[in-house]
């Protein structure tokens, strides 16, 4: 856990701590790699989740703190990119006790991981872009299907368990002017 942390976590930010001053001073860019694993829960990898999600928090913040300052601030949230840490996730599940269904499922999506050149490619477009978004999903079209109805859960599951609830209409609107930024 703590070398992924290491990694994931205290070296970006180490890493972004030290070089900031010229960052800003360039009004330059900070893109950090997360993982749709950032956004919701993964099976086989809850360690890694973890540190995704408190790299979310960490990219939030520093979003906040250096779009006053001119610097861009963006994170990539990708699905299955074909790296070394799917090898790993591999021998996780050989010794799994997991479903039958949920280990070819799981198979299946780090068969069609996609090329890290993707990630590259995207951010060469970023840094071309006066004004990028703030987060780019780059997912296919089951982990983005399966990644909205976690989070869709989640607002409802929040919403319910609130001490004020939103009416329907005012999740629709939320939703709206979500869509609209």
């Amino acid at each position: 856990m703590k070398q992924l942390f290491d990694v994931n976590i205290f070296g970006v930010h180490r890493l972004t701590s030290a070089l900031s001053p010229f960052i800003q001073d360039n009004k330059g860019y900070i893109i950090n790699i997360g993982s749709d694993s950032g956004l919701i829960h993964q099976e086989f990898s809850t360690v890694y989740s973890m540190s995704k999600y408190a790299l979310e928090a960490y990219t939030d913040g520093l979003y906040t703190v250096m779009k006053d300052k001119g610097v861009k601030t963006v994170i990539i949230e990708p699905g299955n990119i074909a790296t070394p840490i799917l090898e790993k996730s591999l021998k996780k599940l050989e010794y799994s006790n997991s479903e039958p269904m949920n280990k070819e499922r799981y198979l299946n999506q780090l068969n069609s991981a996609d090329s890290p050149a993707k990630i590259a490619r995207l951010i060469h477009s970023i840094i071309q872009m006066e004004y990028p978004k703030k987060r780019y999903l780059l997912t296919d079209y089951e982990e983005t299907h399966n990644l909205f109805n976690e989070l869709m859960d989640k607002i409802v599951y929040l919403n319910q368990s609130s001490s004020y609830k939103l009416s329907d209409k005012e999740l629709h609107a939320k939703l709206d002017f979500s869509l609209n930024l």
